[in-house]
């Protein structure tokens, strides 16, 4: 049994290249493939070269630049195969290598076509299809080294740095990938090393302990999941949860404490015989200090110091932010900061990015990174009172407080 055995996906680019390389791997993995590109011939040669394959490949030809072979080929693959769980979107040009100063309009625009729209079309098709199931699905983006560095022209290293920049965008394609989902690829990670006699197998989560514990009951004991370490809820417990037979541990806040599992393994039965869990506060009493270790990070402190260590501000007062759940000082000082310098009319700040629980009143540039280290986004909208009204009545639902 393939990998991918009765996924329904989409390839595009895949007349030449990675494409073609990503579509025939598909193909031997077990997948229903829709191979799509401009070059006919080449899907036809292609689809020729699968038929000895576990897998089915289909084609379908058309130009990525052109919003309706976003919708043809998403149809193409619903209506053979019945549905739609992976797109590849690698479809790509190149440009003709010219700097920023000597780019011609139609190179530019040509470039943006095929890489970034084109791009912008598939997903934006694959997650309607995605919606429309209610299941979700997973959206592979082809990049490149260019959108972080020259490797090319500068109309091919911008197209590429707007695909990273839409692949970066979390809330629109995270939110299409569900518990089943992750349970599902958990398993298929698995069945992919079935053959090798592994002897403990751990998962790392950030999605917090009641999650976890849905995830792991979903989870089908032949994979041989033993234990989940998850996160982002900061549930401190004192003994590890069982579900399913796997163990589910997280250790509270931030750095105060450390989570300590020691782990005896029956590897004739790949499965934890004993173990003994216990939470290490991080003091001087159970953390000693290491003066070896002191001094050599001392030796890099000197330098970041001069970057780190300059006054940017005074306060009159010290700000603070006690908690998440109510208006802070500090939280509407960084908040009207926005606002103001945004031009807009409210300003709604995520308590939870800010990581202090206060600030000034003298303010190095340390102590700002420190309290706002996140390379967050800002979401402009523009909504009718009473779309404000219920928005601030979520915000402010009873379950936020608890």
């Amino acid at each position: 049994m393939g990998r991918l055995e009765g996924k329904v996906c989409i390839v595009t680019g895949a007349s030449a290249g990675i494409g073609r390389a990503t579509a025939e791997l598909f193909c031997r993995e077990g997948a229903k493939v829709v191979a799509v590109a401009r070059r006919e011939e080449r899907l036809k040669e292609l689809a020729e070269e699968c038929k000895g394959l576990p897998g089915k490949l289909v084609w379908y030809a058309g130009d990525v630049g052109e919003p309706a072979t976003a919708v043809g080929m998403v149809k193409k693959a619903v209506e053979t195969f019945g549905r739609l769980d992976v797109a590849v979107n690698d479809a790509g040009i190149m440009d003709d290598n010219t700097a920023i100063a000597d780019v011609s309009d139609e190179m530019l625009q040509e470039t943006f076509r095929v890489n970034t729209f084109g791009l912008m079309y598939g997903m934006r098709e694959e997650c309607k299809q995605y919606l429309a199931q209610g299941d979700g699905g997973v959206i592979v983006n082809i990049c490149s080294v260019g959108a972080t560095h020259q490797t090319s022209g500068a109309a091919y290293c911008a197209s590429k740095g707007a695909v990273l920049a839409a692949t970066k965008n979390d809330e629109l394609i995270g939110s299409f990938v569900d518990i089943g989902e992750a349970a599902r690829e958990v398993g298929n990670i698995c069945n992919a090393y079935n053959a090798i006699d592994i002897d403990f197998t751990v998962l790392l989560t950030h999605i917090g302990f009641e999650e976890d514990k849905k995830l792991a009951a979903l989870l089908d004991p032949d994979w041989g999941v033993d234990v989940i370490i998850g996160g982002h809820s900061h549930t401190k417990l004192e003994e590890p949860a069982k579900v399913n037979d796997i163990y589910i541990v997280q250790a509270g806040t931030g750095t105060d404490e450390i989570g300590r599992f020691d782990i005896m393994v029956d590897t004739d039965l790949n499965a934890i015989d004993t173990f003994t869990w216990r939470m290490v506060p991080i003091d001087d009493m159970h953390c000693p200090r290491d003066e070896e270790l002191e001094r050599f990070i001392q030796h890099y402190k000197s330098v970041t110091s001069e970057k780190y260590d300059r006054i940017i501000t005074r306060f009159s007062c010290e700000l603070t932010h006690p908690k998440r759940n109510q208006e802070t000082a500090l939280g509407d000082l960084i908040a009207d900061i926005l606002r103001d310098s945004f031009g807009i009319d409210l300003m709604l700040m995520g308590s939870g990015a800010i990581r202090s629980y206060s600030l000034g009143p003298v303010v190095h540039y340390a102590d700002l990174v420190e309290c706002l280290p996140y390379d967050d986004a800002v979401y402009m909208l523009k909504v009718t009172g009473t779309q404000l009204e219920r928005m601030i009545r979520h915000i402010l639902r009873d379950e936020a407080f608890q």
